[in-house]
């Protein structure tokens, strides 16, 4: 379509935004400049990527529809809460980034639970948890999940909060999954399969450790290798000859 009339020239840019957040696949940060809570208020996310420096469309980031973006929450900022909205739909093989020392979270409540999810039938959606983030909310559905550094996961579902969901957790992960409403022995037998450590099958006492969480929860951490532990070692003991020195 050519743009060669006073009307068309004024319509043309916002068509042209619009195409490039649906066709080209644009990127998103979050930028708290909206109600700086809200996973669903476009003026909270921020194009890098398609139209630098803009918010999304209106629609762009709905409840309970799928999202068509790669998303990025980072730095110290803190994502969703009370009035998130609904679940958080990534549609196929498109991913939310958490990163740095952000927070991504949804309600948790067994009311109304809210979880990040992906529609059945085409490629998983892809959650990166990286750096001290923290990540929470009902249960995840359809994703493939990937984890490191210290990052953490919390999920309060009590039915099956990894839902057709694979974990793979870094070798060196020093982070937490904590599942509030699984004890050990159901998180061990429901969802242990769905984990791997390195690209290895998880496995209790040989790379992940389960405990509970004091309640009706667990808590699940990565054992670390042998030499990653022999390296603490030298670090403590190069700690205790500084202060004999």
């Amino acid at each position: 379509m050519m743009c060669n009339t006073t009307v068309l020239k004024s319509l043309c840019p916002v068509m042209a935004m619009g195409l490039a957040f649906t066709a080209s696949g644009a990127t998103l940060t979050w930028d708290a400049g909206g109600d700086g809570v809200s996973t669903f208020q476009e003026a909270n996310w921020t194009a890098i990527d398609g139209a630098p420096g803009t918010d999304p469309p209106a629609d762009t980031v709905n409840p309970e529809s799928p999202i068509s973006l790669d998303l990025f929450v980072g730095g110290s900022a803190t994502a969703g809460g009370t009035g998130a909205g609904g679940n958080f739909v990534l549609a196929d093989g498109f991913s939310l980034t958490v990163q740095d020392n952000a927070t991504f979270r949804l309600a948790l409540t067994f009311q109304g639970g809210k979880g990040i999810s992906n529609p059945a039938g085409g490629a998983n959606g892809i959650l990166n948890l990286l750096g001290s983030s923290e990540t929470s909310g009902h249960f995840l559905e359809l994703l493939d999940v990937s984890m490191s550094d210290a990052a953490d996961l919390e999920l309060n579902s009590g039915v099956d909060p990894l839902n057709n969901t694979t974990i793979d957790l870094a070798a060196d992960w020093t982070g937490e999954i904590r599942l509030l409403n699984e004890l050990v022995a159901d998180t061990t037998s429901e969802h242990l399969s769905k984990i791997t450590v390195g690209g290895d099958a998880a496995q209790v006492g040989v790379n992940v450790l389960i405990v509970s969480d004091g309640n009706t929860g667990s808590v699940l951490t990565v054992i670390p290798e042998p030499g990653s532990l022999a390296l603490l070692g030298l670090g403590a003991l190069c700690v205790l000859r500084r202060r004999r020195a």
